[in-house]
């Protein structure tokens, strides 16, 4: 009967409690569980050590005077203390510290985004890479999208991406665009460095590269600019609907409208030009003591049977082989002193005759 009574009474006080809210520090509590300190104070922890006057959670109120209220509740540390967070494993994996910090550890850590229920993206790292990765296909802004400073279209990792500067609709790789203009120039990109360079590869092979010598080149080259293949490499400028226009060959020759040069410089096609300098030996042996001259009468007999000057290619062979310019004016020349020495001694045959008289 003693124990009935007692049950009795214990329900009694406890239906109350249920159904009201309980008060920590306050006598008129405004919620289920409210506690209220004193500044400076906790206000939940649990611990298995001396509690200390460091931590706060809750919705700060207007009289505390070392937290103003924000536009929210928070979760805070005193003055110049750090505030981390903990797995049930004893694991910190956040740290907020009070120059600002913030740090996420783990094994491959990564902090997921959300627009609403949708996935959008996730940064993630280990110890050797920082990944950025937009959910699938969707594309990595940065900076202003609208505008496009930094564009990064949707792949694996971005392995598979593309890339636009400046430019929304990327279709390549590597997208550059601007519509500001600087003295009437577009300037989209700069490469600065000690003799910065940009080469073109294919795997681990490189075909060729685009440098700028700033500092001691080595012979022969000097400061400016260098545009070069890899051995065995041409390099080739082509026209629209990629027709080949040039081609510096990989042993030097240059060739214009073909692909095949087989001297310095092959053209195929009609040249035009205000002067042309050849560099070769000249036909001034005629004049030198020793040099035979061949007779008229050996002439004729020369162009009655091959039907071109002695000494000059036929008009076959130039069909054939082609005109050497600087050594066909040598010759050209040879045949002109030769003819001047015959008019001299036809001359002096002439005044000699006339002395006779």
């Amino acid at each position: 009967m003693k124990k009935s009574f007692l049950f009795l009474i214990a329900t009694c006080c406890i239906q109350p409690l249920i159904a009201q809210n309980v008060g920590i520090g306050t006598t008129t509590p405004l919620q289920r569980l409210t506690i209220k300190t004193v500044r400076d104070s906790f206000g939940i922890a649990h611990t298995n050590d001396t509690i200390t006057l460091a931590t706060k959670i809750g919705v700060p109120v207007a009289e505390d005077p070392l937290y103003p209220p924000p536009a929210g509740g928070w979760l805070g540390t005193r003055t110049n203390n750090p505030l981390y967070i903990y797995t049930n494993n004893g694991n910190r994996q956040v740290s907020f510290r009070p120059d600002y910090t913030t740090e996420f550890r783990g094994i491959d850590p990564s902090i997921y985004l959300y627009d609403g229920n949708s996935f959008s993206g996730r940064l993630s790292a280990n110890a050797k890479h920082l990944t950025l990765n937009a959910a699938s296909y969707n594309p990595f802004d940065a900076g202003n999208p609208e505008a496009g400073n930094l564009y990064l279209q949707y792949g694996d990792f971005f392995s598979n991406g593309n890339v636009g500067i400046g430019d929304i609709s990327s279709d390549f790789k590597l997208t550059v665009g601007d519509t500001r203009l600087s003295g009437g120039q577009t300037l989209l990109l700069k490469l600065r460095g000690r003799n910065p360079v940009m080469t073109f590869e294919e795997g681990s092979f490189r075909y060729g590269y685009i440098t700028a010598k700033s500092q001691t080149p080595a012979a022969p080259f000097t400061k400016g600019l260098l545009i070069g293949a890899e051995a065995g490499y041409p390099i080739q400028f082509s026209t629209n609907n990629y027709n080949l226009s040039m081609i510096i060959a990989n042993n030097g020759n240059v060739g214009i409208g073909t692909s095949n040069p087989t001297y310095k410089l092959s053209v195929n096609g009609n040249i035009r030009s205000k002067e042309v300098v050849v560099e070769s030996g000249w036909a001034d042996y005629v004049f030198e003591e020793g040099y035979t001259l061949t007779s008229l009468k050996e002439t004729e007999k020369f162009i009655l049977e091959n039907k071109h000057l002695p000494g000059i290619p036929s008009a076959k062979e130039i069909r054939e082989n082609g005109l050497a310019l600087g050594k066909l004016q040598t010759k050209m020349m040879a045949k002109i002193e030769e003819l001047t020495l015959h008019v001299i001694e036809l001359e002096k045959k002439i005044q000699a005759m006339q002395n006779k008289k």
